[in-house]
């Protein structure tokens, strides 16, 4: 189902590439890298691993629109109002928070820190508070408390933490990171939470924090393929 969020935002990041010209100013990070840029509204934007996020920075004032590949988290000046568009289907319309937007393949977090996000999709209408974490995984939505001030990665860069988060969620967020592949087998319940962390610079034991908690395991099938069992 389509989803389309309302919400404020400021942004914050470490390492990226800017790209200008006639076109969209376009900002993209790498495997393993962070970067954070301005608006033109003063609004900050940190943007995490494998990541893009463009805007027309010329005619911010008529069009307020900020297109997102990946995770961002924002910090909206006051007063800023945007739009953070990731799909044809689903935008996050910016009022003044503190928020973060994660897309990963099929799987949809936003998490308010500050403020309030206000949810529409074609299950009804939510609302998120400041301590709330919405997430859809292409079938289900569900919120539930989120017990940090700002995402683990910003408070941490040199680790990447989650809480009841799908298994496949994590898994995607290892590729990202690590420029690799991650495929559950068969018979593993993607959908089964997992609570915990994994480090940012070593892809084996990411996955060994990863997997030994669920009692699961990892195997190595080709360079920079991994299978979970």
């Amino acid at each position: 189902g389509a989803v389309a969020i309302a919400a404020s935002v400021t942004l914050l990041v470490v390492g990226y590439f800017a790209f200008q010209g006639s076109g969209p100013t376009q900002y993209q990070t790498a495997y393993g890298e962070t970067t954070k840029f301005t608006l033109p509204d003063g609004s900050t934007v940190t943007l995490n691993t494998s990541s893009m996020a463009s805007f027309e920075e010329d005619t911010w004032k008529e069009n307020r629109q900020i297109q997102l590949e990946g995770e961002a988290y924002f910090e909206v000046a006051r007063g800023a109002r945007f739009t953070v568009s990731l799909d044809e289907n689903t935008q996050v319309e910016v009022l003044g928070t503190r928020f973060l937007v994660r897309q990963r393949e099929n799987y949809l977090t936003v998490a308010c820190y500050e403020g309030l996000v206000g949810v529409n999709s074609a299950d009804g209408q939510d609302s998120l508070r400041a301590g709330s974490i919405l997430r859809y995984d292409g079938d289900s939505l569900a919120i539930a408390e989120v017990e940090v001030l700002r995402p683990e990665w910003i408070i941490n860069p040199g680790a990447t933490s989650f809480k009841d988060a799908p298994l496949g969620e994590v898994l995607h967020a290892l590729e990202a990171q690590y420029g690799v592949k991650v495929l559950a087998i068969t018979g593993v319940d993607v959908s089964r939470p997992y609570s915990g962390s994994f480090v940012n610079s070593d892809i084996k034991l990411a996955l060994r924090m990863v997997t030994e908690p669920l009692s699961l395991s990892y195997e190595e099938i080709s360079d920079g393929n991994y299978r979970v069992y």
